[in-house]
């Protein structure tokens, strides 16, 4: 009477058919095909634990992109609140570190000037560089949030 040949299971066998796992047993049976221990096959699906891997590996992408717009967009805040400060304060403009920090910032701000009149005092709250600090606060957290919303990351 002639002995079937075993199947030998290890744990990466988990949702492969028997004929994909079926190795020759200890006899050294040899009928059928070994299949490769490698990924799985392009016919196979995915199993639940692949689509964890790769549904964690998309949320380190989503928090990695996410920290990185933050951080730039943060820094972009700082400038234009530190502009607000220095024109609130009354900064000389003719001195050089001001005169460029003045100029440096003035690309952000100029889509903003005009919407509201500029008072001609010299201490004055510089409203434009407020509203391009809140407009960089809104476009930050639409982004994050977007970006989290395509690369599959927890909101929040």
């Amino acid at each position: 009477m002639a002995t079937l040949p075993t199947a030998k299971w290890n744990s990466r066998d988990i949702g492969r058919s028997p004929l994909e796992v079926y190795r020759p047993g200890r006899h050294g049976h040899s009928r059928g095909r070994a299949l490769p221990r490698g990924g799985p096959s392009t016919r196979e699906r995915v199993s639940p634990a692949r689509a964890g891997q790769m549904s964690a590996a998309s949320e380190r992408l989503a928090a990695a992109v996410s920290r990185v717009a933050t951080l730039i967009f943060t820094l972009v805040e700082v400038l234009l609140v530190g502009r607000v400060l220095l024109k609130l304060g009354g900064a000389n403009a003719s001195q050089p570190l001001v005169a460029s920090f003045y100029s440096a910032t003035d690309p952000l701000v100029q889509p903003f000037q005009g919407i509201f009149p500029q008072p001609s005092a010299a201490s004055s709250l510089d409203l434009a560089a407020l509203l391009a600090a809140v407009f960089v606060v809104l476009v930050t957290a639409l982004l994050v949030g977007v970006v989290r919303a395509l690369l599959g990351g927890r909101a929040g």
